[in-house]
């Protein structure tokens, strides 16, 4: 209820009464006639309750327009606070929609961040067995070139070994015909021992009758007698020289058969060994041919292997370096969620605080 305003009555009544008095009892407030008391009364509290009840009405209109302002700005805030609640709604949704795309984005980015490293590993692994395999084929060039050179030098061994051989052929044919020349010699040395062994029984007969001619001439012969014995011992003694060398000739001879017929068993080897040697140079020439084109060819292919070896370490260098673009992608897009559930959380957790602020009994 409104209060009264004395104060302000009381000033309304004596400003507007002292002026209504004035203009009413005049005459009595200039002149002899007594002043109306019940007129200066009601002169006073006509303005008194004209201003309370003015005051009263304008503060009943004032109080109206106010409950309805108050009204209206109820329904306002109301619509505001359901405007509002349909916004911070709509912004939960959106924080919660934020945070679960965000857990979905980080679990497929942690997903495929494990997928790319684990591919890098893999190709790491291809391109480590590429690099083993490049160098197991330089070994194996390296190795093809050992072994041609090998085989070269073995082919001139075994054509020096050849060569050799027939060296040995040709010295032991030159050997058998030493040998005869010398069995021919050796023949013409034992005819030689026998004309010896001859002259020398001859020349012992011849002595022998010298000593008995020499007897029978008596003191005259007996000069002619030592040298008659003389002869004879020289004839004894050339004799058995001769024969003595007649035995070492027939010696030599046996030697010289046994050595010619070793030559010649040798030689005969040495044929057989040739003609082998032929047929096994001549396979070995050919092997060798074989095994050149053999190495040539495979040459080629490890290079053709080491070339693609080559070509797929390039290859899987460049994989892994747009792996590890996807990886750092992925890596970002991890960082970059995890943040976005962060503000998704932040902004569910704003929107529930600012639904629960505007209306409490929501809870």
């Amino acid at each position: 209820m409104q209060k009264i305003d004395w104060f302000g009555g009381f000033k309304t009544a004596l400003i507007i009464g002292s002026i209504l008095t004035l203009i009413n009892q005049w005459q009595a407030i200039l002149g002899d006639t007594p002043i109306n008391l019940v007129s200066l009364f009601l002169t006073y509290l006509v303005p008194f309750c004209v201003y309370q009840y003015g005051r009263m009405k304008n503060a009943a209109k004032q109080e109206k327009e106010a409950q309805a302002n108050l009204e209206q700005q109820e329904t306002l805030h109301q619509n505001l606070s359901n405007n509002l609640a349909k916004h911070l709604e709509s912004l939960r949704d959106l924080g919660n929609t934020v945070s679960n795309v965000a857990r979905k984005v980080n679990k497929a980015s942690k997903e495929r961040a494990g997928v790319v490293s684990e591919s890098k590993l893999k190709a790491q692994n291809i391109k480590d067995s590429a690099i083993e395999i490049d160098a197991m084929n330089l070994t194996s060039s390296q190795q093809l070139e050992t072994l041609d050179t090998s085989y070269q030098s073995l082919n001139e061994r075994v054509s020096m070994l050849i060569d050799i051989v027939y060296r040995a052929e040709a010295w032991t044919r030159s050997m058998s015909e030493t040998t005869q020349k010398f069995n021919s010699e050796f023949n013409k040395i034992s005819e030689m021992t026998v004309t010896i062994s001859e002259i020398s029984a001859s020349t012992n007969l011849l002595a022998l009758n010298a000593a008995i001619e020499s007897a029978r001439a008596g003191e005259m012969g007996r000069g002619f007698s030592v040298v008659a014995d003389e002869v004879k011992k020289l004839a004894v003694e050339s004799g058995e020289n001769a024969n003595a060398i007649g035995q070492q000739v027939k010696n030599l001879s046996k030697m010289e058969t046994h050595i010619r017929t070793e030559a010649e068993n040798f030689s005969s080897i040495l044929q057989t060994t040739l003609e082998e040697t032929g047929e096994s140079e001549k396979g070995l020439a050919n092997l060798t041919e074989t095994l050149k084109q053999t190495i040539k060819d495979f040459d080629e292919h490890i290079g053709e292997i080491q070339s693609k070896a080559n070509a797929q370490i390039a290859e899987v260098e460049e994989i892994v370096n747009r792996l590890s673009v996807i990886e750092e992608g992925a890596l970002a897009a991890i960082d970059g969620s995890a943040k976005n559930i962060g503000v998704g959380e932040s902004i569910l957790n704003e929107a529930k605080n600012a639904l629960d602020t505007i209306n409490p009994h929501s809870k």
